[in-house]
């Protein structure tokens, strides 16, 4: 009989981290989400033979073959156990749809339909899963390892306990996910990962997601909906970043992040909720209080931004002396005043010789700690600025088309060949951008010095540093 312990879940399992990882409707999809809850904490639809696709893997003779990479990663043990059964399933039940839910942290399901049932049967016999009981209908399979498999009427659910399948199923026949029809709409698209995750209590109450794969490039479209398919808009809260900060960033910058925080924000309300939040202790609620009150002067846009200044081996440390690292806020004059004025006085009581020059004081704070060094700081375009090397308008960044119409967005490039790479012993570079739309958050990332695709350079990587 063969062995089926180490690998009769790796589909669910890698769909899971695939997901986590990391727009036409289908019939496929559509079924199988009818018999999930609207209960459910998280919904997932995943795509699995496109992921197997981008991770490199081919079919050859009606066999699927790993990478090498990927077999190395699994062991070769595993691999060919995981090859073989991906070569007698695959032909079995149906890995473009595949469903995974959550109705709680403990309770995990995965539902496929079956494309055969009778080689099902056969199968499930050849990996020593035995038909332990028939309950509401369902053909209940079990494991040496407790782990069940379910059939009823042309579909298979995957969980640890019959009665999380059965009683789920049984709350989807009176009110499915599919009638929450944004939700639902979003998970049927035709991409690799479709995810919903519920957080209650919000007026937007669910975080969708989609996962794209194009070759090398991965992409992520984020919204908040509510049940009836309304989604969040940003518009409201923030304005469009203004991108004058970019003139005091290097063109080495590896990593900028900004916003625009409208000045209308009801900073207090949000303190009011956040403060109320049982799990909070009372440090916490003291810093965050400190935290909205500098939100509360901010009314424009906030940027920070990171440049390496030193070699691979200290760049790993994150110190300071290490990194050039330069916060912008912009405020009202007299709080830009302000607060210059409480961080010369702090750095003057600790000892530190601060120098002002033309309303830029500068500090060298390595007395301090030997990892820290310069710190300029002032008021600088109206902003309150913050900065470990001087403020220079001759900068030179290509981030412009990034930030420019968004209101918020993340650049991070890691270079191929650069020190940073090195730093962290990196096969290849890393660039990555997330930018905040009018309804939407994006995000798209590759690797950089690889022509592979994005699942199989990922895989690489991670073979690489193990």
């Amino acid at each position: 009989m063969k062995s089926f312990m180490s690998v009769k879940w790796m589909l669910p399992l890698l769909s899971i981290l695939m997901a986590a990882a990391i727009s036409s409707c289908d019939k496929s999809d559509r079924g199988l989400l009818d018999t999930v809850p609207d209960s459910a904490q998280m919904v997932t639809t995943v795509d699995f033979e496109s992921l197997m696709k981008n991770a490199g893997c081919q079919v050859k003779n009606g066999k699927y073959e790993l990478t090498p990479e990927l077999t190395t990663l699994l062991g070769d043990s595993d691999a060919s156990s995981f090859t073989e059964w991906l070569s007698r399933f695959a032909k079995i039940i149906d890995m473009k749809h595949v469903v995974i839910y959550m109705m709680n942290q403990n309770t995990a399901v995965a539902t496929v339909s079956i494309t055969d049932t009778d080689a099902l049967e056969v199968a499930l016999s050849d990996y020593n899963l035995r038909k332990a009981d028939t309950r509401d209908g369902f053909n209940i399979y079990e494991g040496k390892n407790k782990m069940i498999i379910m059939v009823k009427d042309s579909q298979a659910w995957l969980a640890r306990k019959a009665d999380d399948v059965i009683n789920s199923v049984k709350k989807a026949g009176k009110k499915p996910v599919t009638e929450l029809a944004g939700v639902s709409d979003f998970l049927s698209t035709d991409h690799p990962v479709n995810f919903a995750y519920r957080y209650n209590g919000m007026m937007f109450n669910w975080m969708c997601g989609s996962v794209t794969l194009n070759d090398n490039i991965l992409g992520m479209t984020i919204k908040a909906i509510d049940d009836k398919g309304k989604t969040m808009e940003f518009g409201p809260l923030l304005n469009p970043v203004s991108t004058d900060f970019l003139r005091y960033t290097p063109a080495n910058t590896q990593l900028a992040a900004a916003f625009s925080i409208k000045a209308d924000i009801p900073w207090d309300q949000c303190l009011t909720i956040l403060k109320a939040h049982p799990s909070l202790s009372m440090s916490q609620k003291g810093a965050i209080e400190m935290i909205i009150t500098q939100l509360k002067k901010i009314d424009g846009t906030v940027a920070l931004s990171a440049s390496p200044a030193a070699g691979a081996p200290a760049l790993s440390q994150f110190s300071l002396s290490a990194w050039d690292i330069m916060l912008m806020a912009h405020m009202s004059p007299e709080n830009v005043n302000s607060n210059v004025e409480q961080l010369v006085a702090m750095g003057k009581q600790f000892g530190i010789k601060v120098e002002n020059d033309g309303g830029v004081y500068h500090a060298n704070l390595s007395r301090l700690d030997p990892s820290l060094g310069d710190l300029y700081i002032g008021n600088i375009d109206g902003y309150f600025a913050v900065s470990t090397r001087p403020f220079d308008t001759t900068s030179d960044s290509s981030l412009k088309q990034v930030f420019e119409g968004r209101c918020g967005a993340i650049a991070l490039d890691i270079p191929y060949g650069s020190e940073t790479m090195k730093a962290f012993g990196l096969p290849y570079g890393f660039s990555l951008t997330i930018q905040l739309e009018s309804k939407s958050i994006e995000l798209r990332a590759r690797f950089n010095g690889t022509s592979g695709s994005f699942i199989s350079s990922l895989v690489n990587m991670i073979q690489g540093l193990n």
